[in-house]
């Protein structure tokens, strides 16, 4: 197939390849009101026939139809998907030249969660994973220069309904109110069974359940706590399972309906510069049954054309500046509180110029009732101190001498106007000379303030010593703690260790004295002691004795020295030696004597009571025989150690 394009001189294929096999052939890229002139050649296997040529010459012009929707017969009636299963509509449809195509459906977002695929003579529209939102109907438009056609496949997805709508709280009171709301619009394709209703504090996060059966679309709910906000929530429910919730758009307070508001009470003008002006107020005595929720301030420059009250800030602090302000110009101001349900009459300022003010700085010390602050060990205070002064003074808190250093515990905070101490579990260490000054340009003011922390004592004074040692009893004493703690000594707590303090069992917590003396104690057993102050706030810390043994106020005697043989016989052996030089701080009461045979290993006992003076005769003893002895000396603490053995005396 060939063609003469307009203004050429030699025909040229149409065709991509040496021929086509059909019989018929679409000439594409034609320019339309051009003139082609056309000729066709049939080929066999040995060559080109002859050519036969189209008759005259050829001028493209663009056919026009109108386009029409070829709607397949099962899109005439509603098609039913089950959620998360796929969409897929495919619709044919005729029309020249190629149109435009257009699929849309209301309240869906088509262009992001539908696939649309169009061939010249077809389109088709994919939703991966249907959802109750899909429910309605889906429009075709295709478009043309010859016109317009539509068609519109309505789809029914089988689903869980959507949320209920239109949540409204009525008839709050204290303990009570009603929720209403509207079924949802997408039912899910089955009717709406039943609604679970459920509430939630607006402190906490999970949602307690009501009523989970309720077939109408108001309820009552009962047993609110009064002062608590709470949210509530309805969830619709079919045969597919529950729905989506919907919220109640704003929470309510549990409580009955409220009155006006009292004004607020004193409001003052704390700070004035060229362009601002600072005010602080008092909230009222009586809020209408609701908390106050914040504060409106309004302003009014008296001297403009047309004064008129303008808002300047609505806030919850009871201190705000306001800014902006022409300088010297004449300002009035004034405030009105609001609770949950309504605003109370405006307390209004006296007219001030907007100028820089000079006042000496001022604290109010009407808060100081006594001349010295008692606080108790572990307690919180917060001193608050009001000062005053033009322009803004500085604060500077002093402890002792020095300037006052915070802690994690006792810090201090200045803000609008009012300066505060703050004591976080008070220790004996808070106590003590606190001084703050306030100071501006104008001049300063300083104030002393002293505080005594009153708490458990401190430890008793030591060492703890012992008196009367024996080894069932001891004695103990000790001296009063330094630290009273504010209060008398009511008693001491005695208690005793016999494993070096790893455990700890009570002796006495009712001695009234700095001395107790205690009993059953085990004879050579080690010791320690410790011993606690206790007064009305509690028992104190404790002070720890030594080690100490429970035995006699002595020691056994040293060994007895120079221990001689002299007057051997062949019957006995006399022996001499000089007393211990230490008597274990007791009278030797005597010695005892022991002998052995050369090469026995077995001592004898010569005496069963000691011998008083340092001497002895050992007799009945056997001829020719080789013997050793030895002695030890006796006080009231009992036998000590053994001297060194004589050396061997020979019978003869």
């Amino acid at each position: 197939v060939e063609m003469l394009p307009p203004g050429g001189d030699s025909y040229k294929k149409c065709h991509i390849g040496d021929a086509v096999k059909v019989t018929e052939f679409i000439v594409p890229e034609l320019l339309e009101g051009k003139p082609y002139r056309f000729r066709v050649t049939a080929i066999n296997e040995v060559g080109p026939g002859a050519i036969t040529e189209v008759n005259g010459i050829i001028t493209p012009v663009e056919m026009l139809e109108a386009p029409v929707i070829l709607l397949p017969q099962e899109y005439k009636r509603s098609q039913t998907i089950k959620a998360e299963e796929a969409i897929r509509l495919h619709i044919p449809f005729k029309a020249r030249p190629e149109p435009e195509i257009t699929w849309v459906k209301e309240d869906s977002d088509l262009e992001h969660r539908a696939q649309v695929e169009n061939t010249r003579w077809s389109t088709t529209l994919t939703i991966p994973s249907a959802n109750r939102n899909d429910l309605g109907k889906f429009e075709l438009t295709i478009k043309n220069k010859a016109g317009v056609a539509t068609a519109g496949v309505l789809v029914k997805v089988l689903a869980t309904p959507g949320a209920p709508e239109n949540i409204e709280i009525k008839g709050v009171t204290k303990s009570t109110c009603i929720v209403d709301w509207d079924p949802p619009t997408k039912d899910g394709g089955k009717p709406v069974k039943n609604f679970i209703l459920q509430k939630k504090e607006i402190s906490r996060k999970t949602w307690d359940t009501v009523d989970d059966n309720i077939v109408k679309t108001a309820y009552r709910i009962t047993n609110l706590v009064e002062g608590n906000q709470y949210s509530f929530r309805v969830i619709a429910e079919n045969d597919f399972g529950f729905g989506d919730p919907g919220e109640c758009p704003h929470p309510i307070t549990a409580m009955d309906p409220v009155d006006q508001p009292d004004p607020p009470k004193k409001v003052d003008i704390t700070e004035i510069t060229p362009i601002t002006v600072s005010l602080s107020w008092v909230k009222p005595d009586y809020d209408g049954g609701s908390r106050i929720t914040s504060y409106v301030v309004e302003k009014l420059q008296t001297s403009a054309e047309d004064p008129q009250w303008e808002r300047c800030t609505v806030l919850s602090l009871t201190r705000c500046t306001v800014t902006d302000l022409v300088p010297h110009e004449e300002y009035r101001f004034r405030v009105s509180a609001q609770n949950y349900g309504a605003i109370s009459e405006p307390r209004e300022t006296t007219a001030v110029v907007c100028k820089e003010q000079i006042v000496p700085g001022s604290i109010d010390l009407s808060a100081l009732t006594s001349d010295v602050l008692i606080l108790k060990e572990g307690q919180d205070f917060i001193l608050k101190l009001p000062y005053y002064g033009m322009p803004s003074p500085s604060v500077t808190w002093y402890k002792g001498l020095g300037v006052f250093r915070e802690t994690i515990r006792v810090v201090t905070k200045t803000v609008g106007g009012v300066t505060q101490l703050i004591f976080r579990k008070c220790e004996k260490a808070d106590g003590g000379m606190y001084t703050v000054v306030v100071a501006n340009p104008a001049g300063k003011q300083t104030a002393e303030i002293q505080f005594k922390v009153l708490g458990k004592p401190g430890a008793p004074v030591g060492p703890i010593t012992f008196e009367d040692m024996t080894p069932e009893t001891a004695t103990l004493n000790w001296q009063l703690p330094l630290d009273d703690g504010g209060g008398d000594i009511t008693n001491y707590v005695v208690e005793k260790s016999d494993n070096r303090g790893a455990t700890w069992v009570y002796v006495s917590s009712g001695v009234k004295r700095t001395t107790c003396k205690i009993g059953k104690l085990v004879r050579g057993k080690e010791y320690s002691f410790r011993i606690s102050a206790e007064n009305r706030f509690g028992v104190g810390p404790p002070i720890y004795s030594t080690s100490v043994v429970a035995k006699e106020p002595y020691d056994p005697p040293d060994a007895p020295t120079g221990l001689e043989t002299f007057d051997v016989t062949k019957e006995q052996v006399c022996l001499r030696w000089q007393p211990p030089a230490n008597d274990g701080g007791s009278m030797i009461l005597g010695y005892l004597v022991e002998r052995s045979e050369r090469g026995s290993q077995r001592w004898t006992k010569l005496n069963r009571a000691p011998v008083r003076n340092p001497s002895f005769r050992s007799s009945h003893l056997m001829a020719d025989h080789e013997y050793e002895f030895r002695v030890c000396a006796v006080n009231a603490a009992g036998p000590g150690p053994f001297s060194e053995e004589s050396p061997y005396a020979k019978t003869v």
